[in-house]
């Protein structure tokens, strides 16, 4: 990127950056110094450290640790042999439009000690090779056809609108170019700039239609709820039951206690054996105790049935069945 003596001469300046720190305090006089006090003199010596050691790492090649080390310098003492070592490290890296800005803010530095010999050197070196760079670098223009509106990405960074169809300066390599529009893919090209290139890059927007864009829906309302067309008589039958279990078990009380009477005058009667003309008063009996099974069976199997009908709200169907014996009746179900 530059020449053996370019190379050399860089190097002669580093060097001279290492003394020209001392400079202000010869040119200033010992009493300036002195009336900065011990936090400016180590702060001049820190930047002198620092310096050195950024001439040191410019004379291996080791750019990139040189100008952190130039770097932080300039922060402690921005005084202009270090600013013109930055850029002079900075056009070495291919950083050239950064380095173009450094010498630019050189030459409009205000330094307390503008009558510094090698300060004065600086600032007309950084002149000569501000003007040598700027016509070195790259420019290019990026030209938009059309009238949306879109916005022109270099290397992941965007260009400002003003400065959209203008030259632009940038450092000699490869630079990604890219172009978008709201709801559409970018537009994406890639330029190789050389030294002192001049080009121009028109960009001429798809025709085709965006995407649709994907609608977000709304999420579709639960529907309302609508009363099962069984409800009703799921609540009627339920309470049916429970009536008609309620009336059963009344009947199966009242007959159950008509048997027991019957029970308690035959077994006075019946002891040992019950006379011939009692079968009449037996059958009796027994067909009111049988009745009374049968609708203490019925009235719980409503009761039950109607009952959770109504708690669960969901209808049933019951399963009875009746069933007898020499030993009486009874009565089985399910709901």
């Amino acid at each position: 990127m530059i020449s053996v003596s370019s190379a050399q001469r860089l190097f002669a300046c580093a060097t001279t950056a290492l003394c020209c720190l001392a400079f202000p305090a010869i040119a200033s006089g010992q009493a300036a110094e002195d009336a900065q006090g011990e936090d400016g003199s180590h702060t001049r010596t820190a930047a002198r450290t620092l310096a050195a050691q950024g001439a040191e790492a410019f004379e291996r090649r080791d750019y990139a640790a040189a100008l952190d080390l130039f770097q932080r310098a300039g922060a402690l003492v921005e005084a202009p042999t270090i600013v013109l070592m930055q850029a002079r490290t900075l056009v070495e890296l291919g950083r050239w439009v950064e380095a173009a800005d450094r010498y630019s803010s050189l030459l409009s530095l205000k330094s307390p000690d503008s009558a510094n010999p090698a300060f004065q050197a600086a600032v007309q070196a950084a002149a000569t090779e501000y003007e040598a760079l700027k016509a070195r670098l790259p420019l290019l223009k990026i030209k938009l056809q059309g009238d949306r509106p879109a916005s022109v990405w270099i290397d992941g960074r965007e260009l400002p609108a003003p400065l959209v169809g203008v030259d632009n300066p940038l450092d000699p390599g490869q630079h990604r170019i890219e172009v978008r529009e709201p709801d559409r893919a970018p537009i994406v090209r890639e330029v190789v700039l050389a030294e002192g290139a001049r080009e121009e890059v028109v960009i001429i927007p798809r025709e085709d239609p965006p995407p649709r864009a994907a609608v977000a829906r709304e999420p579709a309302p639960m529907p309302a709820p609508v009363a099962r067309a069984d409800a009703q008589p799921s609540n009627t039958l339920g309470w049916v039951a429970l009536g008609a279990g309620a009336g059963a078990t009344l009947v199966g009380v009242g007959t159950g206690l008509y048997a027991l009477n019957k029970k308690s005058d035959l077994d006075a009667t019946c002891n040992p054996g019950c006379p011939p003309s009692f079968e009449d008063d037996i059958d009796s009996y027994r067909q009111f105790r049988t009745v009374s099974y049968v609708a203490f069976g019925v009235g719980a199997l409503g009761l039950g049935w109607g009952g959770y009908t109504l708690l669960s709200g969901e209808p049933q169907s019951p399963t009875v069945a009746v069933r007898a014996s020499t030993r009486g009746a009874w009565v089985e179900g399910s709901f």
